[in-house]
């Protein structure tokens, strides 16, 4: 889903989007794997979702515009959250809904945080994370991107994207602002 963002202080309006786009990619072979490691495993499955951005995310990033908050979401403290609830996204939730079957991982240390589509100067931010064979192995159904120090998340997905019982998991969103 794409949120709007409108201003009319005094002159032309100004527009602008946010387009968070999640890919669930799954392979049949573990984390460990040469070919895991050295992307080129080729993933048996790709599920595609939208997210909606969340108030506290959007309040999170304006204060860390502003320098009033020091939660980053870099690498090393931004994490993706896995869970089980079916409840409908609003931009009033504030995490994962689920209440037992949860999970969240730190992004990959290479290739998780990327701003710009593939390093260059556009408008996007990649965000990934690889699950591995042993965990979150229940059904998908919600997706967050959270700030680990804060605990604010940014936004939600929530689909039916199957059930991880095995094999590699990688949660990927691509957040686009035109």
């Amino acid at each position: 889903m794409s949120e709007a963002l409108t201003s009319t202080a005094g002159g032309p309006a100004e527009h602008g989007n946010w387009k968070g786009v999640w890919e669930i990619l799954k392979f049949h072979e573990d984390e460990n794997d040469p070919a895991i490691l050295d992307g080129t495993a080729v993933p048996y499955e790709v599920v595609t979702v939208e997210n909606v951005v969340l108030l506290v995310g959007w309040n999170e990033l304006i204060r860390i515009l502003v320098g009033a908050s020091a939660n980053t979401f870099t690498q090393p403290n931004t994490q993706i959250g896995i869970g089980d609830s079916s409840t409908a996204a609003a931009n009033t939730q504030t995490d994962l809904q689920a209440s037992t079957n949860k999970f969240y991982q730190v992004l990959d240390a290479s290739g998780g945080l990327v701003v710009g589509a593939n390093g260059g100067t556009t408008n996007t931010l990649i965000v990934q994370t690889t699950i591995g064979t042993s965990n979150a192995n229940f059904s998908w159904q919600e997706l967050v991107i959270k700030q680990s120090v804060s605990g604010i998340c940014l936004n939600r997905a929530v689909a039916n994207m199957g059930t991880k019982s095995s094999g590699t998991w990688i949660a990927k969103c691509t957040i686009t602002l035109t």
